[in-house]
């Protein structure tokens, strides 16, 4: 059934994509994170909240808090290149404090797009990323919010 010209994926479909998205889009934050050396991020545990909201589709995710140690060379790894076979990412914008990139990704008959802007400062960052997949003829759209604050030494 289609509501508002997107295809309602099945409960199961739904529920792969999650985990698989879910999977990418913590990389991409926490491996975004990791770019942010400029800004003076400091290493230390952060405390991270993501809330993704799926269009059209009546279960969404709840939001997520998770803790993670981000190190110093975590911070000054460069991130771009890391992506899966299959994914390209491109910067499109990169200041002191901010990073903007578009993602591409092509797997199994599986095709999803996004753009994403973080913007971070040496306590906390913010981020939306938005993604787009289709798979088998069915169109997901997600935005996924992310906030993370330092909260401590590791």
């Amino acid at each position: 059934m289609a509501v508002a010209g997107i295809i309602q994926p099945t409960r199961g479909t739904i529920m792969k994509h999650i985990v698989a998205l879910s999977m990418l889009i913590t990389s991409i934050s926490i491996g975004t994170t990791a770019t942010a050396s400029e800004s003076s991020m400091r290493p230390g545990q952060w405390e991270v909240t993501t809330q993704t909201e799926m269009v059209g589709v009546p279960m969404q995710i709840p939001a997520t808090k998770d803790m993670s140690c981000i190190t110093a060379e975590e911070i000054n790894k460069p991130f771009m290149g890391e992506m899966d076979a299959g994914c390209t990412l491109e910067e499109i914008e990169k200041t002191a404090n901010t990073h903007k990139w578009k993602l591409a990704c092509t797997e199994n008959g599986q095709k999803m797009t996004g753009t994403g802007t973080f913007t971070f400062s040496a306590e906390s960052y913010s981020g939306v990323m938005e993604m787009s997949m289709t798979q088998d003829g069915q169109v997901m759209n997600m935005k996924t919010t992310l906030t993370g604050k330092r909260v401590g030494d590791c």
